[in-house]
């Protein structure tokens, strides 16, 4: 990425004023800035896309600026729409994982890398459980809507891993730290609203969410450019 692009300087200095006013509880400035973080990181990828701009992607950013400005609400009615909103673009990330899973030409996976997947898989069928079981009852309204939401995670998190290990890039690390950045935001978003309201967990969840931009944006931007993915 270019440091001197204005969309990126712009989403740096929106990015520490929106946690700042988190941190501060500035309600004004939440509003102003959190819009500015995604919309900011759009425009990047609109500027910096060297090939043709991805419907998909696009559609991506812009579900991600709806659901960041719903779940401004902070409100139980409205999360059902903002599990909605994520929902379609885990599923786009997954679509894309998979279809780019069977294009590659994966090698047997040696004793390590598959160690690698049943250890990933493990932690994340374990978080997937906590949100379903722990943090959420069985009896609340959003239940199913959290069910599907968390398998949905839970299996984007597999594939990437397995796309990772079977084809080692830049493109694929960007990858795999953003959709890790997903799940340790909706997690301890889940923690801080629905199970023990500890500061700290909304800390995280804002922070993976902010920084998460940048991994997801450097993806598609590299992306294009590797001919195997």
């Amino acid at each position: 990425m270019k440091a001197s692009s204005p969309a990126l300087i712009l989403y740096i200095f929106s990015s520490i004023f929106y946690l700042l006013s988190i941190i501060f509880d500035y309600s004004d400035l939440i509003l102003l800035f959190k819009p500015i973080i995604a919309s900011s990181m759009l425009f990047y990828y609109l500027q910096e896309c060297k090939g043709k701009v991805s419907f998909w992607y696009t559609l991506i950013l812009i579900l991600l600026f709806i659901s960041g400005i719903l779940n401004t609400f902070e409100d139980e009615l409205v999360l059902v729409y903002v599990i909605i909103v994520n929902f379609f673009v885990y599923g786009i990330l997954l679509t894309n994982t998979i279809l780019s899973i069977f294009k590659l030409k994966i090698k047997l996976l040696d004793g390590v890398n598959v160690s690698y997947v049943i250890i990933t898989s493990f932690f994340l069928m374990t978080l997937a459980y906590v949100s379903m079981f722990v943090v959420f009852n069985p009896t609340s309204d959003i239940y199913y809507f959290i069910v599907l939401y968390s398998i949905t995670l839970l299996f984007l998190g597999i594939f990437n891993t397995i796309k990772f290990i079977a084809n080692y890039s830049k493109a694929n690390v960007y990858l795999m730290i953003s959709t890790f950045c997903f799940i340790i935001c909706d997690l301890f978003y889940a923690l801080y609203y629905y199970y023990y309201d500890f500061i700290f967990f909304r800390y995280i969840s804002i922070l993976c969410n902010v920084i998460n931009f940048y991994f997801l944006v450097s993806y598609f931007l590299e992306k294009p450019n590797k001919q195997s993915q």
